[in-house]
């Protein structure tokens, strides 16, 4: 879940198209103030004695945390590809649980009975991912869960690596009209069954901290913060009737008693107040500068933040939506870059994700006033198609 003034998802997005990427298209490339001569000169010096690959900073946290939170920036490819691609990695380093925020736990057992079935049912997978949002339907999170199960099918005869939902179910079907997403009591109803925040933080620690088992957690950008305090969606939840769900789950988990836990950013946009269009270049440009001293695979790194130049880095203020400005190493314990922003593309869209047997039910589930809504199956899925699509175009001007 994404900080926003609003939880309803679907208005935010429209508005992202005409307020933010729009706008985007009639400038020039976004500044990058950060990068500054001496900052690159301090971060190449650095890392040309300290090359770790993406792969070496994940395994390295895998070793030394019960909970590692790994965000994904938004809906691009490479992102979750590379997620993705840590599963074989888990088991050898006894990490039994890949937790992700896009499936709802209420439908665990069927998960649980999908990733361990003699074949990988894609109807299933999709009905899942349909469950959790009528618009999740994209390629990337069935090849997540598909890739959960192909490492317990290639791996038969010890314990599966268990998929773990983590959303609790949230009722869209109340928000009917403009004005309903402001409304404390439509929105304690939307959240009757949890706020997903604290939801997730109690699943983690019923599910995989009390077994003592080791999970790599999916999630969003700031599901996974927990070092930044977000004052507007503290301000929003507590104006809900949430005062005590103001605290994201990355936060819930670091603050328990002899639990360690890290979070790892993937290199990406991030939301900037104070930005004139409310998107921007992390920590001013500082990073994509520096990827520009190197070419091809060196431009994928492992960044330590820690004690380290890059820990240093400062975040523009309204970053995050936060008021305040954070050190790197306080917003996270490990960076991933993988290669440059206007390299990525975005998410695909299942096809026919929305179809005849789940189109009415896609209606009522319509997360945002139902005025808006597609008119139809071909609208629905084109609209689906349509959120991934428009982030390539932003990340031309990066």
């Amino acid at each position: 879940m994404k900080s926003v003034k609003s939880p309803n998802k679907i208005v935010l997005a429209l508005l992202v198209v005409a307020f933010v990427i729009v706008p985007y298209f009639f400038r020039d490339r976004a500044a990058r103030p950060g990068a500054t001569k001496n900052t690159i000169t301090e971060l190449t010096t650095y890392r040309d004695a300290h090359k770790e690959s993406p792969e070496e900073l994940a395994l390295s946290h895998f070793r030394n945390n019960q909970i590692i939170f790994m965000a994904e920036p938004g809906k691009y490819h490479e992102p979750s590809a590379f997620i993705t691609s840590l599963i074989p990695l888990m088991g050898e380093n006894e990490i039994s649980t890949a937790a992700v925020s896009f499936l709802n736990y209420v439908d665990q057992e069927e998960i649980d009975r999908l990733v361990t079935g003699e074949s990988f049912d894609e109807e299933l997978a999709a009905q899942l991912l349909f469950n959790n949002m009528v618009m999740n339907g994209y390629a990337e999170y069935r090849d997540f869960i598909y890739a959960v199960w192909k490492e317990n099918k290639e791996n038969p005869g010890i314990k599966p690596l268990r998929l773990l939902a983590l959303s609790p179910e949230i009722d869209w079907t109340v928000v009917q009209k403009n004005g309903d997403t402001e409304n404390p009591d439509i929105i304690r109803q939307v959240y009757a069954a949890g706020v997903p925040d604290t939801f997730m933080a109690n699943i983690l620690q019923k599910e995989v901290i009390e077994k003592g088992d080791k999970a790599l957690v999916y999630g969003g950008l700031q599901n996974s913060l927990s070092g930044v305090t977000v004052e507007s969606y503290e301000e929003k939840m507590t104006a809900y009737g949430f005062p005590d769900d103001i605290k994201r789950t990355a936060r819930l988990i670091k603050e328990l008693p002899h639990v360690n836990s890290c979070t790892l950013l993937i290199h990406g946009p991030w939301t900037v107040d104070s930005s004139r269009y409310g998107i921007d270049y992390p920590l001013g440009g500082a990073l994509d500068g520096f990827m520009e001293e190197y070419e091809g695979e060196e431009q994928f790194m492992g960044l330590f933040t820690g004690s380290t130049p890059y820990g240093k880095l400062q975040s523009a203020p309204g970053s995050f939506g936060s008021e305040g400005n954070y050190l790197l190493s306080d917003i996270c314990d490990g960076y991933i870059l993988l290669g440059p922003m206007a390299d990525y593309t975005p998410f695909t869209a299942l096809p026919q994700f929305i179809n005849e047997s789940n189109y009415e039910e896609a209606c009522e589930k319509f997360p945002g006033p139902k005025e808006v809504m597609p008119r139809n199956r071909e609208e629905y899925n084109n609209f689906i198609a349509g959120n991934a699509a428009q982030v390539s175009q932003v990340l031309e001007k990066f």
